[in-house]
């Protein structure tokens, strides 16, 4: 579904592509300029997939989101799946997604954090395996 912030040309195309034989839909193409453009656009949107029976049954996958509050947003607003390059751009910069939030985990303080948990609410291989001090090095 296409059609950028515009009101008219979301739902025109929105409306035409839900009466093919789709498994699901993806909400691409811009999505606005910033956090609050795409929160506007899916509060009128989603709405909109929820018109009909057929339209609720399907999945709707929302591309190239950018960060947690807009996930928080999209799943609030009946986005069922997403895909993002976010947690793969932070991991590049050495930063780590917790339950507590960002960990910037090649700075000085954690080469020695040797026995810390990196997130000590997970029991991921990961956290259960490694400390900071070893995802530091």
């Amino acid at each position: 579904v296409h059609g950028g912030t515009d009101v008219e040309l979301r739902t025109k195309s929105l409306e035409y592509l839900t009466t093919l034989p789709w498994d699901g839909y993806a909400i691409g193409g811009s999505l606005g300029n910033g956090r609050e453009e795409l929160k506007n656009l899916l509060t009128w949107m989603m709405p909109l997939f929820n018109a009909t029976e057929d339209r609720r049954d399907k999945c709707r996958h929302l591309l190239g989101i950018a960060d947690i509050e807009s996930v928080h947003n999209a799943v609030q607003w009946g986005v069922d799946s997403m895909d993002s390059s976010y947690p793969t751009k932070l991991a590049r910069h050495g930063t780590l997604m917790t339950q507590d939030g960002l960990i910037r985990i090649k700075r000085g303080k954690h080469a020695k954090s040797f026995g810390m948990k990196i997130d000590s609410d997970c029991e991921c291989s990961t956290c259960t395996h490694y400390d900071r001090a070893y995802l530091c090095h």
